[in-house]
């Protein structure tokens, strides 16, 4: 099957907000929400591979590939494991979490309840913090002034397995388009041809399991086998991974197909997972064993003692912990209590028997109630921005069929500009949000590092917004507060679609309706089912490029995500349309400033100076264009007693106990 015919890769992820990572993939479409703080019941995860990250997997080659090289380490023999205790020991958190895990196996089935139990028993490759990688799990990060990530040259021929200028992995043959390692675009005829790959060496971390075990590389390569399934070699290799080796006893190294230079790197390395224990059971028993599920071996601060289904399960320090010299873990034990009811886990706090109340659990409509108790000193209210900001698209360009019914609203960038002015993000967050949630300019939080520091914020100015409608030809001729446009005789009335369902997405849309009313513009708004709203072109709404406005969520990350708004990701058909009906570019907005400083730097590492410049430039000619209004961050809350320290809700991390081992209990608190 040709890549331009394959339908969209979906995967349907519960992200109440720690499920942004259930979705192994970026872009996200987070469909709405009851409670504004859940963030999302359900995501569809849309991967399209010349603007994902490399988990994404894009279409097979046409030819088996050779098995990735690995060298197996032999593993130490296991030391008896600590007799441990279910009593309560002497400085105990208790954290209260809505949901139960169904499984703590690190690969499918996920469950997102998973993720809090994760940070105690497992340690991150890295965490995500301030918009940087930190290192847990590596004992360094790898970059290029480190030398640890580097951009190589490999020459292949015809038969050979490459990516694609698209990014789709291909059997090299005649009439493939390739970027070359010169950055030129070339159609490939024959003989040789010099791509560039990406090369990187990961350096682990001396960490040891709660057996006594040291885990070596091999571990860290066990859980890559896992993650990809029987066959996982060809599944990575799909995936645009050529190599992924284990080069030493704390030492591994990625390789990717020649043409995809991968600046989303840090996303392929894992926890590892123990193979001396679990390689024995069957790849397809796993998710139904005890050893993978329910009482892993741990590598983090803490092991499990017992889990009592339906009430709470039980961990104690990790006497093997790597890091137990410097005096961590803090704490000596942890409860997690799972506590469905948000009113029940926020009074038991209040009344001592809860520690920390997660994310999950925790609605923005109760914003003024713990809003006091944090004023009156009764609880630590912390609260931040996550991965998922709503926005409003605009349909440049239309598919053909929806333009052949209806007028192109929004081709023209001084009518995008002019509705954008007349955007009042701050009273929709206001409204909705009880004024909390960060308002969103562009598909970063202001505050992002690669922000360039001459980017001002649009601000909102329906005067200045009526006043470019005015310049443009849009005037209301006949007095009934709706513009004609040029012709003077079509009103200018648009559809804006977005999720039903939810409370929050319609109450934005009805925001919206009245802000655009005021500069003479008229909304009708359309809710939708999510699989509607969202279905595949040249069906859906939204990536069938059948809409004039669309409300809806993306992800962003710590690589701000241009990839939404390349040309090349324009959804269509495919023989007009590179990216075919996978596309997520669904505004059909080109321009090709953005696509060149958007391309560098998804193509250039992550620490370089052509890195920031070419994602400031790119931020640049997104404001300028206004392929879309970003309107706001949704919010994160969790709660935490007065006297518990360490408690973080980062952007990027899925839980606010990414950095358990440091957290504490104040004595006398």
């Amino acid at each position: 099957m040709h890549h331009h015919d394959r339908p969209r890769f979906l995967i349907i992820c519960s992200l109440s907000l720690l499920a942004a990572a259930a979705c192994r993939s970026q872009p996200a479409v987070a469909p709405d929400s009851a409670t504004p703080t859940s963030v999302v019941a359900n995501a569809v995860t849309v991967t399209s591979a010349p603007t994902g990250d490399a988990a994404g997997a894009p279409p097979a080659a046409t030819r088996e590939p050779a098995a990735l090289a690995t060298t197996v380490l032999a593993t130490p023999a296991p030391t008896a494991l600590p007799s441990l205790t279910a009593t309560r020991v002497p400085k105990t958190l208790t954290v209260c979490m809505a949901l139960e895990p169904t499984s703590l196996f690190l690969f499918d089935p996920i469950s997102p309840a998973a993720r809090h139990v994760w940070q105690a028993i497992y340690v991150s490759p890295a965490v995500r913090v301030g918009y940087e990688y930190r290192a847990a799990g590596l004992a360094r990060i790898p970059t290029g002034a480190n030398g640890d990530a580097r951009l190589e040259t490999i020459t292949v021929g015809a038969g050979d397995t490459v990516v694609d200028a698209q990014g789709f992995v291909q059997t090299l043959a005649p009439g493939v388009t390739l970027r070359t390692a010169d950055g030129e675009l070339v159609t490939y005829r024959e003989g040789a041809v010099s791509l560039p790959r990406l090369v990187v060496d990961f350096t682990l971390a001396p960490l040891v399991w709660s057996d006594g075990v040291p885990v070596t590389a091999d571990d860290w390569r066990f859980s890559f086998e896992l993650a990809y399934g029987r066959d996982a070699d060809n599944a990575a290799r799909r995936d645009r991974v050529a190599a992924y080796e284990v080069t030493g006893d704390l030492a591994l190294r990625y390789a990717t197909v020649p043409g995809w230079i991968d600046t989303a790197y840090m996303r392929q390395v894992r926890p590892p997972l123990p193979r001396h224990q679990l390689a024995s059971i069957p790849r397809s028993a796993l998710p139904a064993s005890d050893e993978a599920t329910r009482a892993p071996l741990a590598s983090g601060p803490f092991t499990i003692v017992e889990w009592s289904p339906g009430d709470r399960l039980i961990l104690a320090r990790n006497p093997h912990y790597f890091r137990a010299g410097e005096g961590l873990p803090r704490l000596d034990g942890l409860i997690f209590r799972f506590v469905p009811e948000t009113d029940a886990a926020t009074a038991a706090l209040l009344a001592g028997s809860c520690d920390v109340v997660t994310q999950e659990g925790l609605a923005l409509d109760a914003w003024p109630l713990l809003q006091a108790n944090a004023d009156a000193g009764l609880l630590q209210l912390s609260a931040n921005a996550g991965p998922v900001f709503e926005h409003l698209a605009f349909a440049v360009q239309p598919a053909d069929a929806y333009a052949a019914r209806h007028r192109t609203w929004f081709a023209d960038a001084a009518v995008r500009r002019a509705t954008n002015a007349c955007l009042d993000r701050q009273a929709i967050v206001d409204a909705t949000m009880h004024g909390v949630a960060p308002v969103a300019h562009t598909y970063v939080t202001d505050d992002h590092p690669l922000v360039p520091p001459d980017l001002a914020p649009a601000p909102f100015d329906p005067v200045a917004g009526n006043r470019l409608l005015d310049n443009a030809g849009y005037v209301d001729v006949d007095g009934d507060g709706v513009r004609e446009a040029p012709d003077g005789e079509t009103p200018f009335r648009v559809t804006l679609a977005t999720t039903s369902g939810g409370d929050l997405r319609p109450a934005v849309a009805e925001l919206v309706a009245a802000q655009l009313a005021a500069c003479g513009i008229g909304v009708e708004i359309r809710l939708l089912p999510v699989g509607e709203l969202f279905a595949d072109g040249p069906v859906g709404s939204i990536f069938g490029r059948q809409f004039d406005l669309g409300l809806f969520g993306w992800l962003t990350d710590l690589r701000p995500p241009c990839n939404l708004y390349l040309s090349s990701a324009i959804p269509g058909p495919p023989d007009a349309f590179s990216a075919g009906w996978s596309g997520v570019n669904v505004t059909g907005w080109a321009d090709e400033a953005f696509d060149a400083a958007c391309t560098t730097g998804l193509t250039t590492l992550p620490d370089s100076v052509d890195y920031r410049l070419a994602h400031a430039e790119a931020l640049r000619r997104f404001a300028d264009g206004v392929p879309a209004a970003p309107l706001f961050f949704r919010v994160r809350l969790s709660l935490s007693r007065p006297g518990v320290t360490g408690v973080s809700l980062e952007p990027l991390e899925e839980s606010e106990l990414w950095n358990i081992a440091e957290m504490d209990i104040v004595p006398g608190e």
